[in-house]
């Protein structure tokens, strides 16, 4: 096995991939229309996404690290799924330390509170914009498997050699982790990853205004809870990440 340094590649890499990104409309910021992406095997991401991606994964497997793609664009109605059947008690809420809430939450403010903490409200997931991706390595876990946890990245986890390679290499092709700190919104997340020249950009051209209209035009579960405390939500939830690698 190559010694997992950081690439020295990096440069010709990266001007083989930059090319002009494309602002998003707000319909695809929020995840309404996806004719912004390209088909990634079994997933869909921005086309400049996926030359990044594929790039790293080459270099991953010369280094002898597998990865693999388990989740990449959102659609508004998947991540409403999500949400909702969270909120009718459907799934299962997880605290801050991932383990399964058992008594239900009957207060809507605390019910939307801890459904944030783990699934983004609809219309404000980074993976509507296809530059974000959660990846795992499928050598030495199946996607089926996959619950996406901290411990299957910590030492000992299933993920963690991969994790490793990552945070030394996933940087010099563009990609960083917006939930690393503790003190974003949504808590760390060792698998997120986002290809950061394009989902900067993303990030700034999503206004509270295509939040809201892309909510009041769904069937979203706390409908009235969620207008009074959209302010706070995308200040927290979708400002309130990390922006440096």
């Amino acid at each position: 096995m190559r010694e997992r340094g950081r690439s020295r590649n990096f440069g010709t890499h990266l001007s083989a991939i930059v090319g002009e990104a494309a602002l998003l409309t707000p319909e695809q910021l929020t995840g309404c229309e996806d004719t912004h992406l390209t088909d990634l095997g079994e997933v869909r991401v921005t086309d400049g996404t996926a030359k990044a991606y594929l790039l790293m994964q080459k270099a991953a497997e010369r280094d002898g690290v597998t990865m693999a793609i388990a989740s990449g664009f959102r659609s508004f109605e998947a991540q409403a799924s999500i949400f909702n059947r969270k909120a009718r008690g459907e799934l299962a809420l997880r605290d801050s330390s991932h383990n399964i809430i058992a008594t239900p939450i009957a207060e809507p403010r605390a019910l939307l509170k801890t459904i944030l903490i783990w699934s983004a409200l609809p219309g404000a997931s980074r993976h509507h914009w296809g530059t974000d991706i959660d990846l795992f390595d499928p050598c030495h876990i199946e996607h089926g498997q996959l619950e996406l946890v901290q411990s299957e990245f910590d030492a000992g986890g299933p993920c963690h050699e991969l994790a490793c390679w990552l945070e030394k290499n996933a940087r010099d092709f563009g990609f960083y982790r917006p939930y690393r700190s503790p003190t974003n919104g949504v808590q760390p997340e060792p698998w997120h990853y986002s290809y950061k020249r394009e989902s900067d950009q993303c990030l700034a051209n999503f206004e509270i205004k295509h939040l809201r209209d892309a909510i009041t035009k769904a069937n979203v579960e706390l409908s009235a809870t969620i207008e009074s405390e959209l302010d706070k939500i995308f200040e927290h939830y979708v400002l309130n990440v990390d922006k440096t690698w």
